[in-house]
């Protein structure tokens, strides 16, 4: 990964909307029974 700000952002940006598109339409359980997503609690 590049050390550049404007490329770091736009990695970040990227990596975000991933995960949006990813858990868009899951429900809660649908989403805690994913054993692919985050550690999120």
């Amino acid at each position: 990964m590049s050390i550049y700000p404007l490329e770091y952002l736009q990695h970040m940006f990227d990596e975000t909307k991933y995960l949006i598109d990813r858990v868009e339409g899951l429900s809660k359980e649908e989403f805690i029974q994913d054993d692919t997503r985050l550690f999120w609690n």
